[in-house]
């Protein structure tokens, strides 16, 4: 976070006004055709209006190990055109870009997921769809950072599970705003009240159902109009009861900075909603190699060299070294 000028904080029980008129507030979102610079205009001022400040808890990440954070993207198969196109597994075309969770109409995003599962679950949603779409094939796309020079990071993680390897990260992150603003004051109430601003925010992607604050937030993150925009924006799963973590991607970050390397090709034969526990059956596997998607023409789920690309693209062995690297790449 970075600021130039000394701000004047909110006492608590001004924040907490705030909030509760934020919540109550019928929040009318943004449509194709609407001048997106009069939109932004009049949802800052409401919420400056509420909450006085609009923290911009940008994490600058710098010499982090690029390999160590793997995204994944799921998408059924009979939605993707050409198998053997990157563009297919990557963020939608700008009109096919409705109103989400994390983007306005018009302003695509790419959307994945820290695990594969939490992917596949994301795409699946409930019970309902799953017993529907049972025979269903889905693909899953593996990307990585190639360039994770001072990565910019927005986190709305504060509302994830205690039991999730991310919460100490959310906290590490939590504990920093609070440092940063306590500059500004030494009234420690004052500063407790950026832990509840902090995790309204964090909430509010688990809250909003119509999106209209959600959306709005996560635009004012991923597409600023300022060198601090953030790259990567991370928010818990609502799919998966805040077990793990999803990420919201500027599509420029993706086209210039990520890379995809492995697509797989499965069905899923159970979801348990409860544990999060998903098995599926893997019947391809896309290798990306200079370009070119290489699918491997007999797929044998005990070759060697698949075991391998297994082993190494979905264990979830790393998940502590994970949060270490994050926090010690600020």
């Amino acid at each position: 976070m970075r600021n130039d000028t000394k701000m004047v904080l909110p006492t608590l029980e001004e924040i907490r006004m705030g909030i509760n008129h934020l919540k109550s507030v019928n929040w009318q979102p943004y449509k194709k055709g609407d001048d997106i610079r009069e939109y932004e205009n009049l949802m800052h001022k409401e919420i400056i209006k509420c909450i006085k400040i609009f923290p911009q808890g940008v994490l600058h990440l710098d010499g982090l190990n690029q390999p160590i954070l793997k995204f994944f993207r799921a998408r059924p198969c009979n939605e993707i055109g050409l198998h053997e196109l990157r563009a297919e597994y990557s963020y939608p075309p700008i009109s096919y870009s409705a109103i989400k969770r994390a983007n306005l109409q018009g302003y695509p995003v790419f959307y994945c997921a820290f695990h594969a599962i939490t992917a596949i679950m994301e795409v699946i949603q409930n019970r309902e769809t799953f017993e529907r779409n049972r025979d269903k094939l889905y693909c899953i796309s593996s990307w990585r950072i190639k360039d994770s020079r001072n990565l910019k990071l927005a986190s709305f993680i504060g509302a994830v599970d205690k039991e999730h390897f991310f919460y100490s990260f959310s906290q590490f992150q939590l504990n920093e705003l609070k440092r940063q603003f306590s500059e500004s004051t030494e009234n420690e109430e004052q500063v407790e009240a950026i832990s509840e601003l902090y995790e309204f925010l964090s909430n509010t992607f688990l809250e909003d159902k119509e999106y209209g604050i959600s959306s709005y937030l996560a635009h004012k993150y991923l597409y600023a109009r300022h060198t601090h925009r953030a790259d990567v924006l991370m928010y818990p799963s609502i799919t998966t009861d805040k077990r793990t973590i999803n990420f919201a991607i500027n599509p420029n970050f993706v086209d210039e900075r990520m890379y995809l390397k492995y697509v797989y090709l499965c069905r899923v034969d159970e979801v348990d909603f409860n544990s999060g526990v998903v098995k599926f059956s893997l019947e391809n596997i896309g290798v990306n190699k200079e370009t070119i998607i290489h699918w491997k023409k007999k797929f044998d789920i005990k070759d060697p060299e698949i075991l391998g690309i297994i082993k190494e693209d979905l264990s979830h062995g790393i998940d502590k070294e994970i949060v270490s690297a994050l926090v010690n790449s600020m």
